[in-house]
């Protein structure tokens, strides 16, 4: 399989850009100071089961990574905690751990909403989308940043440090759906919307 070609692309294509306007800067949905971070960088591995995998890319676009999400070791019901594994270049592998309970998806970091979305299709209150909430959140983050709403955080030197705004952005995209009538799209807005609502 093609690393470099993602599961939601289906949706992306579906994306018709000129019908909206990108009148909405990038910045307004970019948190300039995030606050201290809840990821930690780790040197235990869990083995739990896969709860969901995604690609990075580089900063020029020509390598992807592949991540997967588990439950840390010691993870609980009331202080989940998810373990996400990134493989780069030269087979070395990161792992982070993610406090969920901590995630505010009106703050994030990709890294963190990852976890989250995985976190959250276990537990049934993801969106019930065939490939998953993160898929369906993807597919909504690269319609924003083509159309200029959002920077592009799904990068090796973006992905765990530079937190955003996903419930605005998710937001602004739902009424550009709605007033270009791709009603679909509008309704896995409501879905990642009720999602957000769990954890905000």
């Amino acid at each position: 399989m093609d690393m470099n070609v993602s599961l939601d692309s289906s949706y992306t294509n579906q994306y018709i850009s000129r019908l909206f306007s990108k009148s909405v800067i990038a910045e307004k949905f970019q948190i300039k100071e995030p606050k201290e971070s809840n990821i930690k960088k780790v040197d235990d591995v869990s083995d739990g089961a896969v709860l969901g995998i995604a690609c990075i890319k580089d900063s020029n676009g020509k390598q992807s990574y592949g991540m997967a999400a588990r439950y840390a070791d010691g993870s609980t019901s009331e202080n989940p905690v998810v373990q996400v594994s990134l493989r780069k270049s030269g087979n070395d592998v990161e792992y982070y751990d993610i406090d969920i309970n901590s995630i505010n998806p009106s703050n994030a970091t990709e890294l963190e909403m990852f976890a989250l979305c995985s976190y959250a299709d276990d537990q049934k209150i993801g969106t019930n989308g065939t490939f998953g909430t993160w898929q369906t959140l993807k597919y909504y983050n690269e319609n924003a940043i083509t159309n200029g709403n959002v920077v592009d955080t799904n990068t090796v030197e973006a992905f765990d440090s530079v937190k955003k705004d996903w419930v605005s952005m998710c937001s602004q995209m739902m009424k550009e759906y709605f007033n270009a009538g791709i009603f679909k799209q509008y309704k896995d807005g409501m879905s990642l919307m009720n999602t957000f609502s769990e954890f905000c």
